[in-house]
């Protein structure tokens, strides 16, 4: 068995040798259940691999416009893929989170798709994606609540723990405060305009 706690040092270094030779024999699967599926991730090249996290790098297996490439990080433990999608010039388009539950059987990983995704995109919108496909789980049984209940969880984790999301919700209650003052500004001045012509007779 390859794995990172196998790895001995050299005269105070890892053995770099080795270090490459286990993330190469790691074998990688994506699983998704809607539609149910399970591919094995054979172009994708793992760069790090650590008890709590595998990067890998790929690119597109059919052509895109607006993407090409990409990298990826598995957080095992906290339940989420993070991955930038980038273009022909390196630019990053978006990223685009996954709700993951990760099974390990001696060198290979299976990364399960637990449905919900999250879209951050370059200008701080920020997208919650699939939730439908959850309902649909629940519906037809395709997963145990338990795993939904996870899923859920998880998403709320990666939405609050999220320092775009942080940010942009700011901006929105500036914006509900300027609002309310515009509206209560507009509310004297009409008030002030009625009692006026109340005052003048006149109310039309």
């Amino acid at each position: 068995m390859c794995y990172e706690s196998r790895l001995h040092f050299v005269n105070g270094t890892h053995n770099i040798k080795q270090r490459r030779a286990c993330m190469a024999e790691l074998v990688l699967y994506r699983r998704r259940f809607i539609p149910d599926e399970k591919i094995l991730l054979k172009d994708d090249k793992v760069v790090s691999v650590s008890d709590d996290a595998i990067v890998t790098k790929w690119e597109v297996l059919t052509k895109r416009h607006d993407f090409t490439h990409g990298m990826s990080c598995y957080y095992i433990k906290e339940g989420f893929k993070v991955s930038k999608f980038l273009d022909d010039n390196n630019n990053i388009v978006y990223w685009y989170c996954d709700i993951i539950e990760t099974e390990k059987d001696g060198d290979t990983y299976t990364f399960n798709d637990l449905l919900a995704d999250v879209i951050i995109r370059n200008d701080g919108r920020v997208e919650v994606v699939d939730v439908d496909e959850i309902g649909r789980a629940l519906e037809e049984h395709i997963l145990p609540t338990e795993l939904i209940t996870k899923a859920l969880y998880r998403l709320d984790k990666l939405l609050t723990g999220n320092m775009i999301i942080r940010s942009s919700v700011f901006t929105v209650w500036i914006c509900i405060v300027v609002v309310s003052v515009i509206v209560i500004f507009l509310g004297i001045f009409f008030q002030k305009t009625v009692l006026r012509r109340l005052e003048d007779g006149r109310l039309y």
